[in-house]
């Protein structure tokens, strides 16, 4: 599935705000995703009255905090540590002086 040894590095070389920027779609992306289900889940429970709405509102209000906090932290857990075997490969990390 991999286009072959350029796909692994375009994070770590070019432009850093492009980087960034391909980082955050998926997570805007879902995050758009979650408020369209949020919607379609409102329409179908308002025919059960105020409180299931209540309960439906609390629970959306959760998940939309959640769901980015889990997404960011699965693209940390893969861009930190090819950013640290970068850094190791070049050797840099033998110059710094404490």
């Amino acid at each position: 599935m991999s286009r072959g040894p350029r796909a692994s590095n375009e994070l770590l070389e070019g432009n850093l705000s492009r980087g960034i920027l391909r980082l955050a779609v998926p997570m805007l992306a879902s995050s758009l995703l979650q408020n369209a289900q949020s919607l379609i889940n409102l329409f179908w429970v308002g025919r059960l009255g105020a409180s299931a709405v209540a309960a439906l509102a609390l629970s959306g209000t959760i998940l939309m905090m959640l769901f980015p906090i889990v997404m960011g932290m699965a693209a940390g857990n893969t861009v930190i540590p090819m950013l640290l075997m970068a850094w190791f490969q070049t050797g840099r990390w033998k110059r710094r002086s404490v």
